[in-house]
């Protein structure tokens, strides 16, 4: 080969630069590409190497100079290694079991989802609300993962699940948590404060930090505060013992300490201080940022204590599960949400001035019976009994009538139980003295012994009972569609029955004797029952709690005596109608026993109302085929998922082992039993308050454009009197929830006097209708008597 340089476009070229872009040419792969013409990039200009080489852009050129600095001219980079793991079930199962804890996800009442499986099988879920965007559930559990030292899957294959597990995503606090939605409003409040204190003095650099730092407090609070506590936790931050224990010393020393955790307190800190240090000009801005800052910073700390009391609370429950044995059972309990008659074609007056139908619905779980030698997880058998009310209200006594029927039922279902646990929210109905002194008369009376009554935090631990709801709804709906109407609760009973009826649930129709309904022959003065959330019966009286499994007081047997001598031990209900057995099958692979007609090949799953139907579906064979073995990893997710949305799920608690070093002095300075339940002051409003509230309800009224209690709450912040003074102190302010409260309290007392005068009309009305008959009898026998008069003249002249 010639050595000699040579033209070629007028631009020099040598025989190794001739023999480097015939090898580009040749080359099929890009990265080698690239890795060869680094070779020659920084020896030409970008003009003269697009001439020499056809199809050569400048965006390749830059690449290749990229890797001649990076890795050198021509150097080969070793391609990363992709090892491709097969996802067994179980680590499938661990995923879908970390995205469904509570603290992720939640369930509500109404609705229901349809997953579709690949053989064609159709599966009806709960509709559920995920509360973190699959990225953020990624890396939470990456973290969880690498904490705990397991294999964590691809982000690919992960984004996949998610998208196989149908939810909806959170996008407002809408009847889910009150506690976390008044947090997010105070950190958001918060921020507004800082932009006023920079208005008055403070630095941007200060500024952005403390908003920094905000931003840090409401993501831990939001996603990760739950999932590190725990009952033995040796950070302070993270330990429930200390946080809901008034008098009980841990048994562990807190030593550890994490950033993450300290972020509030220093935030907390920081924020005070910054106002403490700053001059305002106008004292009456500094008394709102004042209170701006107390009022905020308090909704925080009440989100931070909502969520210890939820973790603490739910460990009831699975604590229960776990050791239950087959003679006990557990019960959750919860009034739906009343059901509105509906009909099948409603005009437009029917649609107004609905008289709704209250339904109780109680959840029984029980440990099914395992075989000898079978090491499998214990699995629940869950039954629904739902009881729609005729005559009743929506008190502790109906309750109590509720319960006496449904632990009779149990009883007879399954002779096996014994024992009974009860689990509800904090209702009225449910968390009151009359009840449990109800129960515990009659513990031992009602076919079944009552051990416990445990009551869950606010908005929290009824995800069964709201799943069961949501797919009674459904089944209602499916009955109108077909035509029918559902007015009442007779026709309501027929509606949750059809079909089939849904899953192991028991539809009965019940009468409450309100007249029965006894009263307590006195009161406890030692304690009061809405402080305490788990109640333990036996013979010697109850065993309370304010938290579970924490500072342990007594109600004497004697003391329960006393006020419950006028509890009867007979029942006050009439069951109107008894349930009828379900006889829908279960999620999957059972066949139905319904008036169905099923095909007659036995591994078919597909049904038919008509016969005509049934012969098609023979004539043309196309079969519904269900085998989990056939199944790809969306179908096996998709089963899994199903599987987990009406169950009942639990929280995890993760702790991390990742600490972080920071000084030892720390800002923590919070007493044994902070995030307990602290009672509320009652604290009376001023005249002048009162006056105001009254003028703006009075406004209202007048002209027919009530007051929004929002804005009245603002305004009434910058209310001032002649001399230009705050007519209400930081102290009066009211925020809207109270003004609400002084506005109902108006209109009723304004109904009050209208309806005593209603009444009086009515009466006077009433009067006027006797007075007017008794003046018709009067002229009517006048009358008679004279034309006897005038008969009596004819008869002489005649």
């Amino acid at each position: 080969m010639d050595n000699k340089p040579r033209m070629q476009s007028n631009i020099i070229t040598d025989a190794l630069t001739e023999t480097v872009i015939e090898a580009y040419k040749k080359a099929d792969d890009h990265n080698t590409r690239n890795q060869i013409l680094s070779l020659i990039a920084n020896k030409y200009t970008k003009s003269e190497l697009l001439a020499l080489i056809d199809g050569l852009s400048v965006y390749k050129i830059d690449m290749a100079r990229r890797h001649a600095s990076t890795h050198g001219p021509g150097q080969y980079i070793t391609p990363p290694k992709v090892t491709r793991v097969r996802l067994t079930k179980g680590k499938l199962q661990h995923f879908i079991e970390f995205i469904s804890t509570p603290c992720y996800l939640q369930t509500v009442g109404f609705g229901s989802k349809v997953l579709k499986l690949s053989s064609g099988v159709q599966v009806k879920v709960p509709k559920v609300i995920r509360t973190m965007i699959a990225s953020c559930l990624i890396n939470a559990y990456s973290l969880y993962c690498e904490e705990n030292s397991l294999k964590v899957p691809s982000r690919a294959t992960l984004f996949k699940i998610i998208k196989a597990c149908a939810a909806s995503q959170l996008k407002s606090m809408h009847g889910l948590d009150n506690h976390a939605s008044e947090g997010l409003v105070g950190i958001e409040v918060l921020e507004k404060v800082i932009d006023k204190l920079v208005e008055n003095g403070l630095q941007l650099e200060k500024a952005t930090e403390l908003k920094k730092q905000l931003n840090t407090m409401r993501s831990f609070l939001k996603h990760d505060f739950q999932t590190h506590l725990s009952s033995s936790s040796t950070c302070i931050h993270h330990c429930i013992q200390y946080a809901l224990s008034e008098k009980a010393v841990c048994d562990h020393e807190h030593t550890e300490y994490f950033i993450s955790c300290e972020n509030l307190d220093k935030t907390k800190h920081s924020v005070q201080q910054c106002f403490n240090s700053l001059p305002f000009s106008d004292e009456q801005t500094r008394e709102e940022v004042q209170y701006d800052i107390e009022n905020s910073l308090d909704k925080v700390i009440n989100w931070r204590n909502h969520c210890i009391r939820s973790i603490n609370q739910d460990r009831c429950k699975s604590d229960l599960l776990k050791e239950m044995k087959e003679n006990q059972v557990l019960i959750i309990a919860d009034w739906a949400m009343k059901y509105l008659p509906q009909t099948f074609r409603e005009t437009q007056t029917e649609w107004y001035g609905k008289q709704g139908i209250s339904w109780h619905i109680t959840c029984a779980l029980f440990p099914e019976a395992k075989r000898e030698n079978d090491d499998s997880e214990k699995t629940y058998d869950i039954r629904s009994f739902v009881h729609l009310v005729e005559n009743g209200t929506q008190g502790w006594y109906s309750v109590s009538q509720i319960f006496h029927h449904t632990f009779f039922m149990l009883k007879e279902q399954n002779p096996k139980l014994t024992e009974l646990f009860i689990k509800t929210d904090n209702a009225g109905c449910y968390h009151s003295l009359p009840l449990m002194s109800y129960l515990w008369k009659n513990r031992n009376e009602m076919g079944i012994t009552v051990k416990e009554f445990n009551f869950s935090e606010v908005q929290s631990g009824k995800d069964i009972c709201d799943a069961r709801t949501g797919s009674c709804r459904l089944h209602i709906l499916n009955y109108i569609n077909e035509g029918h109407n559902v007015t009442d609760v007779y026709e309501m009973k027929n509606a949750l029955e059809s079909q089939g009826g849904v899953v192991n649930t028991y539809v009965s129709i019940i009468d409450v004797d309100m007249a029965k309904q006894p009263a307590l022959s006195g009161q406890l003065k030692s304690c009061s029952i809405s402080q305490f959330n788990n109640f333990i019966f036996d013979n010697e009286g109850l065993r309370i709690f304010k938290a579970y499994g924490i500072g342990e007081e007594q109600i004497s047997s004697h003391s329960l005596e006393t006020i419950s001598k006028n509890m009867p031990e007979n029942c006050g209900y009439q069951v109107k109608a008894l349930p009828v057995a379900p006889t829908t099958r279960a999620l999957l692979n059972k066949k139905s026993s319904s008036n169905f007609l099923s095909c007659t090949d036995p591994d078919c799953v597909k049904q038919f109302k008509r016969h005509n139907q049934l012969l098609d579906h023979l004539l043309k064979g196309n079969h519904l085929y269900d085998s989990e073995e056939a199944d790809t990893l969306e179908d096996t997710t998709k089963r899994l998922w199903a599987e987990k949305c009406v169950s009942v799920r639990g929280h995890q608690y993760i702790n991390s082992t990742v600490t972080e070093a920071i000084d030892s002095s720390s800002l923590f300075a919070e007493v044994g039993g902070y995030a307990l339940k602290k009672r509320k002051k009652n604290r009376r409003f001023s005249l002048k308050v009162k006056d105001y509230v009254r003028k703006v309800f009075e406004a209202g009224e007048t002209s027919g454009r009530k007051a929004n209690p929002y804005i009245a709450s603002k305004n009434m912040r910058y209310e001032v009197d002649e001399n230009g003074q705050r007519l209400f102190t930081p102290a009066e302010w009211l925020n809207h929830q109270q003004i609400r409260g002084l506005v109902a309290s108006f209109t009723s007392k304004k109904q009050q006097p209208q309806q005593a005068k209603r009444l009086k009309l009515e009466d006077e009305v009433q009067n006027d209708y006797e007075d007017e008959d008794l003046q018709n009898t009067v002229s009517a026998l006048i009358a008679e008597e004279h034309m006897d008069v005038v008969a009596s003249i004819t008869n002489v002249f005649s």
